[in-house]
């Protein structure tokens, strides 16, 4: 799943997205284990209640402008465990 939208829901979870640019946010959801590509920080609430900052290093600089295979190369991804 991906979303450029700053503010957006996806399986029954709420993420924040803040950075500087217009890019996606990557998101793969595993269980209870959720990995994200992308820039900035990302907030994340789960629909138990929990929350979780995810920080992906500084936002880039320009805004994105490569989508197909390999556009996120070199891109941070960090996988967190979140209850619920």
């Amino acid at each position: 799943m991906k979303s450029a939208h700053a503010a957006f829901t996806t399986s029954g979870r709420r993420f924040a997205v803040r950075r500087r640019v217009q890019e996606f946010l990557y998101v793969r959801v595993g269980g209870r284990r959720l990995t994200l590509t992308g820039s900035g920080s990302v907030d994340v609430r789960t629909p138990a209640g929990g929350s979780v900052v995810v920080d992906l290093g500084p936002s880039h600089r320009v805004q994105q402008t490569r989508f197909g295979a390999g556009a996120t190369r070199g891109w941070p991804a960090v996988s967190v465990a979140v209850a619920g």
